[in-house]
């Protein structure tokens, strides 16, 4: 498990202060964090567990900017290890169901003579299979004192319907531009500031897929489209290149395609509205 900083949350306010007055009152036991792969929900979670852990050790306020000292940190990473149980499992296998099982049997085992809580904490968990998401039906059901659930999933749509019922869906959304320009700058991606409207569209306000178009070279890619559309012969040396592109991650490509096109549509209807004479 990896150790935790002072993680910087991007956006999402209101979800985590629906989850601070929650828990303040009476808070459920059971949550789907649901929205697009690549907005954070994972880092949001990590940031809320972290806030609450700060605050049985050193009752200090439950808030999204809040920042630790070195010492608070190294106590919350111990605390941490010892009462949240992580699971990020490989989408391409489906999940482990000995892996759930496990789990389940260590928050029991952890909370028998405990009196705070325990954090279950599953990512990618759409992608598990009926029979994992079914093994911990029980356990939303009928869970150990003290233990609290959050599910992130990234298509709601396959996430079992029993298991739907008895969570609370906590829905995110991508950063809107205040947000993304402030994600660009805190990582340091100042110099692509100037082309922030192609950026921002393209990625379409999720962080998780601009860091992979930058670590991916896509920006070459997004320019071989534009050779090959204004081209007034078909390159097939371009064609091919973006083919083997595609081969490497189709899904990925793929969308930064349909962005290219969306964008190029709008500037056509955009250029022909301007060129309307009333």
């Amino acid at each position: 498990m990896n150790t935790l900083s002072n993680i910087k949350i991007f956006g999402h306010l209101k979800q985590f202060n629906f989850l601070v007055n929650s828990y303040k009152k009476r808070f459920p036991h059971a949550w789907i964090l649901s929205g697009e792969k690549g907005i954070g929900k994972r880092t949001f979670i990590k940031k809320f567990i972290s806030c609450v852990l700060a605050n049985d050790l050193f009752n200090t306020e439950i808030k999204i900017d809040i920042c630790f000292t070195y010492d608070q940190l190294v106590s919350i990473n111990k605390s941490f290890t010892t009462s949240v149980f992580e699971i990020s499992n490989n989408p391409e296998d489906k999940g482990d169901l000995d892996a759930i099982r496990e789990i389940i049997s260590k928050i029991k085992l952890t909370n028998f003579s405990s009196k705070h809580n325990s954090y279950v904490l599953i990512d990618n968990f759409d992608d598990l299979s009926n029979n994992c998401q079914n093994a911990l039906l029980k356990t939303i059901e009928e869970p150990p004192e003290n233990t609290l659930i959050f599910l992130i999933a990234h298509n709601i749509k396959d996430v079992t319907k029993t298991i739907l019922s008895r969570c609370i869906n906590l829905r995110f959304n991508s950063l809107n531009k205040e947000e993304f320009m402030n994600f660009l700058s805190n990582k340091k991606f100042d110099k692509l500031e100037e082309n922030f409207e192609k950026f921002f569209t393209f990625s379409h306000g999720n962080p998780g897929f601009f860091e992979k178009m930058i670590n991916s070279n896509s920006i070459e890619i997004i320019k071989k489209i534009e050779e090959v559309i204004n081209d007034k012969q078909i390159d097939h040396l371009k064609i091919k290149e973006m083919s083997e592109k595609f081969a490497t991650d189709s899904e990925f490509f793929l969308r930064i395609v349909l962005s290219f096109f969306y964008i190029h549509t709008i500037s056509i209807l955009q250029a022909n509205t301007n060129n309307i004479e009333l």
